[in-house]
Parts: C-alpha cells; sequence; structure tokens
C-alpha cells in the first residue's frame, strides 16, 4: 500500500492526537526556556555548598524581575545561544574532517577507527564549551548576587 492510502485510512483521532503532540511540544519549548532562565544560577550555588532544592530556590529568586536587567534572562539565553553556535561550527568542522579524510581506508582500524573518530565529536565538543558555560554562570551569579544583594567583592576580598 503506497503512503497515500495509509494517510487517506488514517482516522481522525490521528490528527487529534498530533495536534495534541504539536501542542505539547511547543508549550514545552516555551517551558524549557522559562526554566533554563530561572533556574541559570542553581550550579553555582551548589558550588557555594547549598543543597539542589536550595540551589534552585536561590535561582529563582536571584532571577526574579530580571527580565529586562543585564545579567537577566536574555544573558542566560545569549550565553546557550552562543554555546548552541559553538557547539554547531566545532561539531560541523568534525563531521566535514571526518567526510572527506578517507579515515577507513588509512587508518590501522579501518572504518572501526573512522566510527570512534566519530563518536569522540560529542565529548570533545563538551569537553571545549562546558567550561566557558560553567564561567558564564558563574559571573551571572556574581552579577545578580551585586544587583540583587549588594554582594561586595572588594570587601570579601580585603577581609
Amino acid at each position: 500500500m503506497a503512503l497515500g492510502g495509509v494517510l487517506a485510512d488514517a482516522s481522525d483521532s490521528a490528527g487529534v492526537f498530533a495536534l495534541i503532540g504539536s501542542l505539547a511540544f511547543f508549550f514545552g519549548g516555551i517551558f524549557s526556556l522559562w526554566a533554563a532562565g530561572a533556574y541559570a544560577l542553581a550550579p553555582a550555588a551548589t558550588l557555594r555548598g547549598d543543597s539542589p532544592r536550595a540551589a534552585c530556590r536561590r535561582s529563582r529568586l536571584l532571577m526574579n524581575g530580571a527580565d529586562r536587567v543585564p545579567g537577566g534572562y536574555g544573558s542566560v539565553w545569549s550565553v546557550y545561544g552562543v554555546i548552541l553556535i559553538a557547539a554547531l561550527a566545532e561539531w560541523g568542522g568534525f563531521e566535514l574532517v571526518l567526510a572527506y579524510v578517507p579515515f577507513s581506508r588509512i587508518a590501522p582500524g579501518g572504518g572501526l577507527f573512522a566510527e570512534a573518530l566519530s563518536l569522540a565529536i560529542p565529548f570533545v565538543v563538551a569537553w571545549t564549551l562546558l567550561p566557558f558555560w560553567g564561567t558564564a554562570v558563574a559571573v551571572m551569579d556574581a552579577d545578580r548576587r551585586v544587583r540583587k544583594e549588594g554582594y561586595d567583592v572588594e570587601l570579601l576580598a580585603k577581609g
């Protein structure tokens, strides 16, 4: 049976399920953007020794009211956007090398070596970009603490 026949025989419930799935995907994406911004500073709070629950609570308090100020949600999403673009560029560069260099013919392991290289790409991307992300989160955490709590880094450095 051709694909057109399968689609013609589909019931109305399939369309309803597709609509529900599309809406769930859309609202899930919106929720993910909100959660990424609201809990962006939680890793920095856990490094200070807070429990995960306390770190999430503190992150929400620090990011509360940060809609239009520097260091707010725009900064969080900008950092995530830069990391995404860098990851895509780095990953694409590795994939181009793997596509044009015949590792399966020149490497001692042949296709096994090429497969190992292709599986190593996500790890290399993570190892090069996670330090940037951690530094950005720490800087944003210090910025929000200065703005919201009057946290004084210079005073702490002196005493």
